[in-house]
């Protein structure tokens, strides 16, 4: 058993699933908000309550390896001007969305 004693993400957390693939192979993504989570041998472990690709059966839980906090790039870390900090990260966004 882990020494850990304290959760890490908290009830209403939005969260996302590293490597979503890993799990279900046709998922970009898997996103939602902490359900509830208890404490097994391994660790925490956590349940979401989905807004993003279906979480069933097994894979509704993720071990707190697997997830983490943060959700998109921040407004702050973007700009639409090329030649400026944040443009390339634009445009790979952009693209994601079928833009060019």
């Amino acid at each position: 058993m882990t020494e850990q004693t304290t959760a890490k993400f908290r009830l209403g957390e939005d969260v996302f699933v590293r490597d979503p693939k890993r799990f279900k192979p046709d998922a970009n993504s898997i996103i939602g908000h902490i359900s509830e989570f208890e404490l097994r041998e391994d660790g925490y472990w956590y349940h979401f309550a989905n807004q993003g690709h279906p979480a069933d059966g097994e894979w509704a839980w993720y071990a707190e390896r697997d997830i983490g906090h943060r959700i998109g790039t921040p407004l702050s870390q973007l700009s639409g001007r090329p030649g400026h900090a944040g443009y390339d990260k634009f445009c790979e966004i952009a693209s994601s969305w079928g833009y060019n």
